[in-house]
């Protein structure tokens, strides 16, 4: 079958750290065999997304058999519009009363769709749980983002990662790959340590203050 990736998010040439939280999540997914369902489970804020985008990229990169497929789960909006654009990409052909999501669903449950990896970002809501775990087949694999901690009582056979803080090495590593042109910024490595601990260490957190600086 022909492989196929759609990412509607640019990949991050500023993403640091998080090694072995990427190597957990690579070993998990294409090299142990009976895990098909993988869950990044942690707060808002803490990088669940940039994570996964990064393993997304890392497949598509160096896993030429898989098609890498990204579904926004933030809405119901987004949910569809992610499927209307992967039937596209695909080719998928579906009656004119059939919701897209389940013609979605039905082909990445087929042969014809090969090995895939499919990445539901934002999966707070159960009803997208729901939808993810029926797509569970042997050729294909599923990375969840969420806030949700229930999620092993959702999805049935999932691993779950729990994503914290970062610690401070990395959290001054990704302030600095921020401030590369302001070097001089970070000169004062008391006040640098104090915004990193009022920040709390959380990607997001760090990212928007660095805009802003």
């Amino acid at each position: 079958p022909q492989h196929y990736h759609y990412i509607p998010l640019p990949e991050n040439s500023r993403f640091v750290g998080r090694r072995t939280i990427l190597d957990d999540l690579r070993q998990k997914l294409f090299c142990e065999t009976q895990t098909r369902t993988v869950a990044v489970v942690g707060l808002g804020g803490v990088g669940k997304t940039q994570v996964a985008l990064h393993v997304a990229y890392w497949a598509k990169k160096n896993r030429p058999e898989y098609s890498v497929l990204w579904v926004p789960a933030l809405s119901d909006a987004s949910f569809e519009q992610a499927c209307m654009e992967i039937t596209k990409a695909l080719g998928i052909r579906r009656a004119d009363d059939e919701d897209i999501r389940d013609a979605v669903r039905q082909h990445l449950s087929s042969n014809k769709a090969g090995h895939w990896l499919l990445v539901v970002d934002n999966a707070d809501d159960k009803d997208m749980l729901f939808w993810a775990r029926r797509n569970t087949c042997e050729q294909g694999l599923i990375l969840f983002t969420t806030r949700f901690e229930e999620i092993e009582d959702e999805v049935s056979g999932s691993d779950v990662i729990e994503l914290g803080d970062m610690g401070r090495q990395e959290a001054t590593g990704l302030l600095e790959r921020h401030l590369r042109c302001k070097e001089q910024l970070l000169s004062d490595e008391a006040r640098t340590a104090k915004l990193l601990r009022d920040l709390a260490y959380l990607p997001l957190a760090i990212t928007q203050a660095a805009a802003y600086i």
